[in-house]
């Protein structure tokens, strides 16, 4: 503050009560205070002038466009957050990342879409559904009870279809022959 009051000159102000002031030798002494800081401003910005003719900017060199963007090869970890965040699994990332580049859209934009979402949950019931089967096991006995399977896995014969009671005998005796004569578990 006293800095200022230094430069401008201030330090040195009559007291307000003082009646005896010459008003016209004051106005002068800050007309003086005036002249010599703009002589200063002048003088700087001269300076100023001279040192960006030495010394100019370089500009930045520019990058062909094929340098400066890179081909992104998945998303990235803010990316996979908000995947996550929405509940899309693992298996759908690379497909996503597809089509918003196919599309030329943001992540956000796409995962608004009813169809995606649709998708993804189709793909995510098929997974399931797929993950639930068991491969390579026998098919379902089926519920109708005029058919061998369903007696074949009730373990039991029919009582008042005796042509059929014989066709499950007869499947039974061929899965008796196809099943391993060993024990599973040897005694010794």
């Amino acid at each position: 503050m006293e800095q200022i009051d230094k430069d401008l000159g201030l330090e040195n102000l009559p007291p307000e009560d003082d009646s005896e002031v010459d008003w016209k030798a004051e106005a002068t002494k800050f007309h003086g205070i005036a002249t010599r800081n703009l002589t200063k401003l002048q003088r700087a910005q001269k300076e100023f002038d001279e040192y960006k003719t030495q010394n100019p900017l370089k500009p930045e060199p520019v990058k062909p466009e094929s340098a400066r963007t890179e081909e992104k090869q998945g998303f990235d970890h803010g990316e996979l957050a908000y995947l996550i965040a929405n509940g899309v699994n693992e298996r759908h990332h690379e497909r996503l990342f597809k089509l918003a580049k196919e599309m030329g859209t943001e992540l956000k934009d796409l995962l608004s879409r009813n169809w995606v979402k649709n998708e993804i949950k189709e793909l995510d019931e098929k997974a399931t559904t797929q993950g639930a089967t068991p491969e390579g096991g026998k098919p379902a006995a089926s519920k109708d009870e005029g058919s061998v399977e369903y007696w074949l896995a009730r373990e039991e014969y029919p009582e008042n279809n005796p042509e059929l009671a014989r066709k499950v005998h007869k499947a039974r005796g061929e899965q008796e022959k196809k099943q391993n004569k060993f024990t599973k578990q040897p005694i010794v």
